[in-house]
Formats: C-alpha cells, structure tokens, sequence
C-alpha cells in the first residue's frame, strides 16, 4: 500500500472573492499531484495534474466530468483514490442533486466507470459534497438531504461495482445542521461532522456497527450546553455558512470549531471509555489564539503528529503540528509552518491539505485574487519548507475597443458584445486599468473637473479603483491605480462616492480597510504615464462597509 492521506474541503473563510477556488480539494499520490478547481460555471470544473521534472512541477494532463450538464457539475468537490480506485464529487451536477464518478485505475492513468447517485437523493440535496475512502469502503455526504444531511455508504460488490449498503443520518434530524460537514473513518468507526443547527454550534456523530454489520449511531460528541456559543463554526463577519474539522486520532475523536473565541477557534478531544460513553479530553488551541486565525478548520492525523490547520492565521494561514508522546499521553507544544512564497491576508494556507511521504500540498483558495493555488512543499531537516506555488492557468481577455465608435448591429451584437439600441464607444479590459489575474470591477462613479469641464471615470476593483480620464469617449485614457489599503483582502465590493473634489472609497468584507480620501484634482497632472497613488487621508472609524 503506497503512502497516502487525503484530506478535502472548502474553505469558507472571510474570503469575499470566490472564482474557480483552485486548491479547494488536493491530492498526491504516485508522485503526482492533484488540484481541483471546481467552483467554474464558466467553464468545465478541472482537476490539474502535476508531475515533477527537472523544472520543477509541471502540468501533466487535465480531468473533467464525463458529460458536463448546463449549469456546471462542481466536479472535484472532494477527490478520494487508492491504489485501485478514484471518486470524485460534484455537488451541482442535475440543479444540484450531486453526483460522484467512480474511476478505475488503468495503468498510468483512470478509467471513468460510472456516477453514482442514491436513488433518495432529489434537486438541492448536493450530494458529493465530502468524501472519504478507505479499504474499499466509500462515505459520500449530502449537506441538504431532507433539510439536514446525511452520509452513504458504498462498497464494491462481486461484480466490481459500487452499491450503496447504507445511509445513515442522526437518530433526532436538526433543521439546517448541515450533517455531513467533513468525515473520518478510523476502520471501525465513522466520525461525522455537523454544524449543529442553525445556532451553528457544531458536533461530531460516532456511528458504528453492530454484530450483523448494521451501522448504528453511537454517540453526539459537543460541547456542554453551557459551554457551546452560537457561531462556533462561523466565521465572525465574514457571511459564510462555516466551517468544522473532524479526524481521529491515537483513538481519539477531534472535533475543531475554528469560530470559537472570534474566530481564534479550538480543538476538542473526546475518548472512548466503552459503548457511548465518551469523556472529554484535552482542548488544543494556536498558542497566539488571534482572532480570525481559525484553527481547527482542518485536522489531518500524520502518525504521531497532529496537524491543524488555521487558514487565517498571521499572512495567509498556518499549519500546527502538535507531536503526540504514547508513553505520557501527552501533546508537545505546536510548531506552526507557514507558505513564505508570496503571503498575503486571506490566502487560506490550510484550507486542504495532502500529504505523502517528505511531499505536502496545501490548497489556498483565496489566493491569486480569488483564483486560488497550491503550494508544493518539501519535508527536509524536520522543517516543512515551501517549494512551488502552482497557479491556475490564465483566461484569454477580450482586447480592447478605442479609436472608434462600434454601432449595434442588426443581429444585437457588437464586436462580441450584446446590445439593444446601444453602440460602443470604447472598452477597456480589466488589465488596462490598473488589475492583474482574477481581479473582477464592482462599482463605477464619475467626477467632472469643475475648472477644465474634462470627465473621469472612477472604477471600483476587487484590489483598488482605477482612474480614467474620458473625456474623449472613443480613446479613453487610463490614468493611475489607488491600491487597497495594505493588509486588507481583496473583496468583491469596493464602493465609490464623491463629493465635490474628493472620492470617498470603502470596501465590503476587506478587513480593516476604512475609507480612503482621495483628492480627485490631482488626476488633472497626470502625464503620459499612469500613476500608482496613495490616498490623502484613511479614516479608520469604519473597517470594512458596503456603499
């Protein structure tokens, strides 16, 4: 058996720009490396595969969904395999029914053998959401099965198929607990995670089997009642549905509320002392416990180590190792790792990892301006270093449109666009004012220099605002960039208003951004080449606010 653990999931942190979440499920195995890209409607949800050469990793071949149905499929929500075996989910797939395709390994590569999809499971059920395979054995979890969730269970029959044997749910069904958030399976016993309703208070569910193979649930593990807080899986201010991690570990079963304490989150250990009888354990927590750092998202078993990773932590995440000592039963003080190629805020370094042998792979999904990435990295010395960060490849841009006026033709098309009785002046992609990869445009105000008469336009950017002198509409002409405030996040929502000489701009779900005070007639000295500005004054009585 080659050496192997997979560990998958989305990571739904204060990350306000989303793209394809390249990163948001990754694997090795065999030496190649796997990263998903699932959340495209564009176009087709890819699986990238890496090998190494001599110029370090490079793209080796692609995979999508057999047949892709309009409005996407998700492909690569979650990515299992074993030496024989790959399963792959996608949670939209049939107005988000939910699918999982089954492959068989062939060689060097995978044979698509069929989608598997449980009879019970309807539109908006989103079945393939979280994964786990082990020893022949599949779990597959549903979050919206029957408003609640719940998990499959498949095996191969002696015909060599996949066949559903079980469904388990929990014994009392709570209304939006989202049951099935991240799985684990230690060969005897499956641990399931759930939100726990809609005070997202978070638990994990024990099931087991009895004599005749029928799995039964075995025990809730949560905190007290008067111990739990609301929005221990969320994620404090950043309007996601949370997060959780579940693992087992030296026959312990860890359950990680990364929403405890403002976002500074914890992991909770409880041991088995018979049939559902469970007792508390040790409580693990980041020794800097900051705020937003959310530890506990994702929890991987590495033998005697223990990661945790915590995607907000310090510039763009870290991962926790914790050493465990048999002989005392006792866990050593953590060492955090972090990704030094390029961090910065709201990465999401830990949002999924996998690791083999002396080789990781850690997903950042808010990387890239919401594109995301992976970063490769090497076990040397006891140290885990960074390697390689691995990027999704880039769109092609539509050109620009300048010099002359386009008129809507008979066929409401112009030069590509759809119109209605409206011709093109001009068309400035987003690179041409001031963006880079995944940079999107939100907002879009205008000023008017009251001495000259000449007109400016002022582009709101998921990473600043662009300024645009158009006064001549048919040669726009751009002009300079004010940047985020540094050591925010890029955010989908950057507003800008003016009032007399000044723009006034904010950004939603930022960070600590406040509102930037630019004094607009400087862009009457601009010259030939574009400016990168600063603003004349921050105030910071507000952190992130919309409009």
């Amino acid at each position: 058996m080659k050496s192997w653990k997979l560990l998958f999931g989305l990571l739904p942190l204060a990350l306000p720009v989303h793209a394809q979440q390249f990163g948001a499920a990754v694997g090795i195995q065999d030496g190649e490396i796997l990263v998903a890209e699932p959340l495209n409607r564009r176009n087709p949800a890819t699986i990238y595969r890496y090998t190494e050469s001599s110029e370090g990793w490079e793209q080796a071949g692609t995979m999508t969904a057999p047949t892709r149905p309009q409005g996407g499929d998700y492909f690569g929500r979650f990515i299992a395999y074993d030496d024989q075996f790959m399963l792959i989910g996608g949670t939209l797939y049939g107005n988000s029914t939910g699918a999982v395709w089954a492959y068989r390994r062939e060689g060097d590569g995978w044979e698509f053998e069929s989608i598997l999809q449980p009879e019970a499971v309807g539109e908006e059920d989103a079945f393939g959401r979280f994964g786990h395979l082990s020893n022949g054995r599949l779990f597959v979890s549903a979050l919206g099965f029957q408003g609640g969730g719940a998990v499959w269970v498949f095996e191969r029959d002696t015909a060599g198929a996949w066949t559903e044997t079980a469904l388990l749910q929990p014994e009392v069904v709570v209304p939006q607990e989202f049951f099935g958030w991240e799985l684990g399976y230690d060969g005897e016993r499956l641990l399931v995670g759930s939100f726990g309703g809609e005070e997202g208070r978070g638990a994990a569910y024990v099931f087991a089997q009895d004599d005749q193979g029928l799995w039964f649930q075995e025990a809730r593990l949560a905190l007290d009642e008067g111990e739990s807080q609301a929005g221990d899986i969320g994620m404090p201010g950043s309007g996601s549905t949370g997060s959780l991690g579940v693992a087992w570990f030296e026959g312990m079963a860890l359950l990680g509320l990364p929403g405890r304490d403002r976002g500074a989150g914890s992991v909770y250990t409880f041991l088995r002392a018979g049939v559902g009888d469970w007792t508390r354990g040790v409580t693990l927590s980041a020794f800097a416990r900051a705020p937003g750092a959310f530890f506990g998202h994702r929890i991987l078993s590495m033998g005697d180590e223990l990661w945790i990773a915590a995607p907000g932590d310090g510039d763009g995440g870290k991962i926790y190792r914790f050493h465990f000592d048999a002989a005392d039963g006792r866990f050593d003080a953590a060492q955090p790792f972090g990704n030094d190629i390029e961090a910065e805020p709201g990465d999401g370094f830990g949002a999924t990892i996998a690791v083999a042998g002396e080789l990781a792979v850690v997903g950042q999904p808010g990387d890239d301006n919401g594109y995301g990435s992976a970063i490769v990295m090497r076990h040397e010395d006891g140290i885990w270093a960074s390697q390689e960060k691995l990027f999704i490849p880039g769109a092609p841009e539509l050109p620009a449109i300048v010099g002359e006026e386009v008129g809507c033709g008979a066929d409401g098309m112009a030069e590509g666009f759809g119109c209605g009785a409206v011709d093109i002046l001009s068309f400035l992609p987003v690179s041409e004012i001031g963006g880079g990869r995944g940079i999107r445009t939100n907002d879009i105000w205008g000023w008017t220099d009251p001495d000259a008469g000449r007109e400016y336009a002022l582009v709101g950017r998921t990473d600043g605002t662009g300024f645009v002198d158009v006064s001549d509409p048919v040669r726009p002409r751009y002009l300079g960039n004010l940047p985020k405030t540094p050591g925010t996040q890029t955010a989908a929502w950057r507003d800008v208003k003016v009032f007399r000489n000044h723009a006034f701009v904010v950004a939603d779900g930022a960070g600590q951004h406040g509102m930037q005070v630019f004094d607009l007639t400087r862009l009457t000295e601009v010259g030939d080449t574009p400016i990168q500005f600063e603003a004349d004054a921050i105030y910071g009585g507000v952190a992130s606010a919309h409009n």
